[in-house]
């Protein structure tokens, strides 16, 4: 488990600033029925379209945050935007309000880290 864990975080590292280029890569992680590689695949969205703010890439991480049956990859996503929104951190409050309500731990959780993360660039 560790191991594919920091696999899948190390696939995202190198999908860097990739955007459309990662996407065949993100689809496949994210189809995959391990939950340590959808891990990945949230972490390769977020570095692949890091400070891009790119709508698509949002609107995926949103509907995994809300919709996946692991809390992990959940989590995973929604810390996620921080990494995309991190130019326009104006926008991330808006974006995690109602995240960071949620009733599960891992997702408000995850919506501390992105405000982190999306802020830290201030």
């Amino acid at each position: 488990e560790k191991i594919t864990r920091a696999l899948s975080l190390s696939v995202a590292m190198i999908m860097y600033g990739q955007e459309e280029a990662a996407d065949a890569l993100v689809e496949q992680l994210c189809r995959d029925k391990d939950p340590l590689l959808r891990y990945g695949g949230m972490y390769t969205i977020g570095m692949a379209y890091a400070g891009t703010a790119n709508n698509s890439a949002i609107r995926r991480l949103l509907h995994v945050a809300v919709s996946d049956v692991n809390n992990d990859v959940r989590r995973a996503a929604v810390t996620s935007l921080g990494f995309l929104i991190i130019n326009v951190p104006e926008r991330l409050p808006e974006l995690i309000a109602l995240l960071s309500e949620s009733y599960n731990p891992h997702v408000r959780y995850g919506a501390c880290m992105a405000l982190a993360i999306g802020c830290s660039h201030m």
